[in-house]
Formats: structure tokens, sequence, C-alpha cells
């Protein structure tokens, strides 16, 4: 559908209406705390540790 239209007769302009959709208003959520990570979960701060694999030296010192 066109806004709006010119009509021929009498220069005058005829418009239509356009409605517009506005979507429903929705609960605002609430500031709750956070659960606690479970036991396994990476940020448990009893969980395991995740060992890093061992980087080499870019520039290994050679014996001098």
């Amino acid at each position: 559908m066109e806004p709006f239209t010119i009509g021929r007769r009498g220069d005058r302009i005829s418009e239509r209406t356009i409605e517009a959709h506005r979507a429903p208003d929705l609960p605002v959520p609430v500031d709750e705390p956070a659960p606690d990570p479970q036991p396994g979960h990476p940020h448990h701060s009893e969980g395991p540790l995740e060992q890093d694999d061992p980087v080499p030296d870019h520039k290994p010192e050679v014996g001098l």
C-alpha cells in the first residue's frame, strides 16, 4: 500500500491512514542473583583447574 495518494480532482490530497503495530508490553525482568555455578562448571571455585598445554620456546637457547 502506498502511504498517500494525490487526487486529480481539485488538486486535493487524500491521505490514507497508516496504522503502526506495536509489540505487546512485556514484563520487566527482575534483577535476581545469578545461581551458583555447578561443581562441574568451569567458573566454579572448587572445580578442577584446566591445565594449559606447554608452550615451546620460540627462541630456544643454543648451547653456549
